[in-house]
């Protein structure tokens, strides 16, 4: 239920300005985990990015980002605490994931703090010239 509500979630999400995480559980451990990280520009309602944690491949996680543009990311996790990170989906999510691997979040400003979308984004330039 949770994956075909997902539209409607994040759309709720972009007029309130918060974020939304969604489990699937499925048959295989770990859930697939979706966190829509929202665009911290004043007034703006998008989504900055989508951040999913999937099963595998094995007993790991794979991390997925999305919705940058084309930066999409899928990398394989073997750290279990940052892929619990990403599950519990802390206001801190998009800084973890930068000072772990700038690629992983390419929507945060680490100097601001703060994530934006593309429509922000300015070629390398956060909305503030960081």
């Amino acid at each position: 239920m949770c994956q075909h509500l997902s539209k409607v979630i994040l759309r709720i999400d972009q007029v309130v300005g918060f974020r939304h995480t969604c489990q699937v559980l499925d048959s295989t451990p770990p859930a697939r985990t979706r966190t829509a990280v929202a665009c911290q520009y004043h007034g703006c309602r998008q989504a900055a990015a989508m951040v999913e944690l999937l099963p595998g491949p094995g007993d790991h996680a794979t991390l997925m980002v999305s919705g940058f543009g084309a930066t999409d990311v899928a990398e394989p996790l073997a750290d279990e605490r940052l892929a619990h990170r990403v599950r519990s989906a802390d206001d801190d999510l998009p800084g973890v994931l930068y000072d772990r691997d700038p690629a992983w979040a390419p929507y945060f400003c680490p100097v601001c703090e703060r994530s934006y979308c593309t429509d922000h984004w300015r070629g390398s330039r956060c909305p503030y010239g960081h």
